[in-house]
């Protein structure tokens, strides 16, 4: 498990997004260690590894949720654990892929559903992951429902990419 974001350096903390990149693209470890140290990021080897591979799981295990039937739930091991995300107990980031009829083309846009419920009038992050595939997909595509009735975008697939269970929340 990766430190929590306060007790990371800054360049730990600036470079992660870019290690989360450098991960999907697809290239080396230690040639991306280079790119980073020559642009001012790097920072203490053992830790970039542990970064490094922290990504590689998550985008890993995160794309077996694709797999998941849409009348089950996602299975807990799919949500990989961190400290940083703040909304909800858990967060599902869906692909959707629409047609955009303004501009007459296909685009991706991904949306993070953030599984919370409703507890006397106020909103709390659920403990445990507890929707169908089908009910979180419903929730993203409800996050762009003023898009769709207002006719600017059509859907024409969505599926879950990415899964975070916040830590912080959960204990």
């Amino acid at each position: 498990m990766r430190k929590p974001a306060n007790q990371m350096s800054m360049a730990q903390r600036l470079a992660q997004p870019f290690v989360a990149k450098g991960v999907t693209t697809g290239i080396r470890k230690w040639t991306f260690y280079r790119t980073l140290k020559e642009s001012g990021l790097s920072y203490r080897m053992i830790e970039y590894s542990q970064d490094w591979d922290y990504w590689k799981k998550a985008f890993t295990e995160s794309q077996k949720m694709r797999y998941t039937r849409r009348d089950m739930t996602i299975s807990e091991e799919r949500y990989v654990p961190n400290y940083w995300r703040k909304k909800g107990g858990y967060q599902t980031v869906f692909q959707v892929n629409v047609f955009d009829r303004e501009k007459q083309q296909e685009k991706r846009v991904y949306v993070t559903v953030a599984h919370e419920h409703y507890e006397f009038g106020e909103l709390v992050p659920d403990r445990e992951q507890v929707y169908t595939r089908a009910e979180l997909e419903e929730k993203a595509i409800n996050k762009m429902k003023y898009r769709i009735q207002a006719g600017e975008i059509e859907i024409r697939g969505i599926m879950p990419v990415m899964g975070w269970k916040n830590i912080s929340v959960l204990q």
